[in-house]
């Protein structure tokens, strides 16, 4: 689905900067989404609108900035480009998806695998934690 052009609540908050970078949100659809983020002033394409990616660095979607001097830039080139504004963090990628999810239908539970299981056998990639309000 194409980015949309609409402001995040998301943000990023740069240690060197000290400036709040606001996003472009991208909508992902899903079998199991609906149109409950329509609710909180998100304009939908779909029905199945199952998540929007508010901060993200992803190769399936990376957020790009709406504000500032980096206004148009997305969020993996900034982290692999201007690393000082991130303070310290060691890894090669962006740490953090930011998602909100609108499950029209009851989702699968799901187990996912740390760092060092999912290198070994997942093809280098890393685990996932979560988090979920309800």
């Amino acid at each position: 689905m194409e980015q949309q052009h609409q402001s995040s609540i998301a943000y990023l908050i740069t240690m060197e900067v000290q400036q709040c970078h606001y996003f472009y949100n991208q909508f992902k659809t899903k079998l199991w989404g609906g149109q409950r983020l329509s609710e909180f002033g998100y304009q939908l394409d779909n029905d199945t609108t199952g998540e929007c990616w508010c901060v993200s660095a992803h190769p399936n979607g990376t957020s790009e900035i709406i504000n500032g001097p980096y206004q148009g830039q997305t969020l993996d080139r900034i982290w692999s480009e201007h690393r000082e504004l991130f303070g310290d963090f060691p890894s090669k990628d962006f740490p953090l998806l930011t998602k909100i999810v609108d499950a029209r239908e009851s989702l699968s539970i799901h187990v996912h695998p740390d760092n060092s299981y999912a290198y070994e056998h997942e093809n280098g990639q890393y685990g996932k934690s979560e988090c979920g309000i309800l």
